[in-house]
């Protein structure tokens, strides 16, 4: 289906307003924002990162880089055996840096679920979701945190928060590009301005994902 002329300017409105209310530092893209989002915590002397993402459409993506088949429509038990058995595969297209200097996260945990969504008109419709966490150790006294995904084919948030502080840092990463350098420490003096400006960024780019689901129903 189609998005009415006014949906398609809600979303391209909504698209303009997250990329400019995200970090200062990040860039305007012309790309769309896809339904995908990356969130890497910081646990003292550990790290986990959590890649979101639209199952199928992931899959395929990892497949196809593979140079495998592509898969029919699976359930949720099979997903994740899918995973599981491309996740080295899937490693192969994450680079995540401390400082400049590559380390390699190993694959804690995939989950698939699915997830239903109602719109405003009361039409509901289901989707699978997939969740891979990464984890690994922070590299010693690293102040700075970089990140690309080889399979993003579209501009997705990339958020970077500590497990025990409220301020986070969330910026637009345009498709399999690198992110710029962002600190994994920040003074307490920006913070609140941080916290304000993170969390009106994740509800724009929320709202916009949501309306952009809803028009593909």
């Amino acid at each position: 289906m189609n998005a009415a002329p006014s949906t398609r300017a809600f979303m391209a409105a909504l698209a303009v307003a997250a990329a400019g209310t995200l970090h200062s530092g990040s860039a305007l893209v012309a790309h769309e924002i896809g339904t995908a989002s990356v969130t890497a915590t910081i646990m003292g002397t550990r790290y986990a990162v959590d890649i979101e993402a639209e199952a199928p459409s992931l899959l395929a993506r990892l497949e196809a880089r593979a140079g495998q088949p592509r898969s029919a429509r699976l359930v949720l038990g099979q997903y994740e055996a899918r995973f599981r058995s491309l996740q080295e595969k899937l490693l192969e297209h994450i680079t995540l840096r401390f400082d400049g200097q590559q380390v390699e996260p190993h694959v804690e945990r995939i989950d698939v679920r699915v997830e239903a969504t109602t719109s405003p008109q009361g039409d509901s419709f289901e989707s699978e979701r997939v969740r891979v966490r990464l984890a690994g150790e922070v590299l010693q006294g690293a102040r700075t945190l970089s990140w690309s995904f080889g399979l993003a084919s579209v501009s997705y948030p990339f958020t970077v928060k500590h497990s025990d502080r409220r301020e986070t840092i969330t910026e637009l990463v345009e498709g399999d590009r690198q992110s710029r350098p962002i600190p994994i420490h920040t003074s307490r003096a920006d913070a609140p301005l941080r916290v304000a400006a993170t969390y009106a960024a994740i509800a724009l780019v929320g709202l916009y994902m949501l309306a952009q689901r809803l028009t593909q129903a």
